[in-house]
C-alpha cells in the first residue's frame, strides 16, 4: 500500500496541474491501483 501512495500522489498533483479534472484524475489513480499487469493486458486485447 505505501508504495502505491508513494506514487498515487506525485502522479495525481501532475494530472491536475497540467489541467485534468479532479474527479477524472481521482477515477485514474484508483483504477491504476486496482487494476494488475495481466488485467491490463487481457483489457487491451478485448
Amino acid at each position: 500500500m505505501n508504495g502505491s501512495r508513494k506514487i498515487a500522489a506525485p502522479a495525481t498533483t501532475a494530472l491536475i496541474e497540467k489541467g485534468a479534472a479532479p474527479g477524472t484524475t481521482l477515477a485514474s489513480v484508483m483504477s491504476a491501483v486496482a487494476v494488475s499487469f495481466p488485467k491490463m493486458v487481457i483489457l487491451r486485447k478485448a
